[in-house]
């Protein structure tokens, strides 16, 4: 898929959320996500080849999010999550596995993404 996009293809709202750790009530280490901001963003979920199919039998979709490169996409790591926002709601959750600026131009930043949460 190449990058080179325009607003109207940015036409997804995006947040994207960070684990982050906390003391519980008893002492203990609790994970939970905190929204850290949100982008307009093209989602293309992936329809072919071998590995799709795999992916499609064991539950997983995956996908790629496309968003603008800034100060703070370029911090987004596969600890974080993309959550595709409807209303202001979230709708869909995705698990991030890579971050790449794939044209090297520093535009836009790609993620390859699956379902659901990162495994914790």
């Amino acid at each position: 898929m190449s990058t080179s996009l325009n607003a109207g293809q940015l036409r997804y709202r995006v947040r994207f959320d960070k684990q982050v750790h906390v003391e519980g009530a008893g002492g203990g280490a609790l994970s939970s996500w905190k929204p850290q901001f949100t982008r307009w963003a093209n989602i293309q979920p992936f329809k072919g080849g071998e590995d799709v199919q795999a992916q499609r039998l064991t539950g997983t979709q995956p996908a790629m999010i496309v968003v603008r490169s800034d100060s703070s996409t370029k911090l987004i790591d596969p600890s974080w999550r993309a959550v595709e926002l409807l209303n202001g709601q979230p709708l869909h959750y995705f698990a991030i596995k890579t971050a790449a600026d794939m044209e090297r131009k520093g535009q836009y930043i790609t993620f390859y993404v699956v379902d659901g949460d990162p495994d914790s």
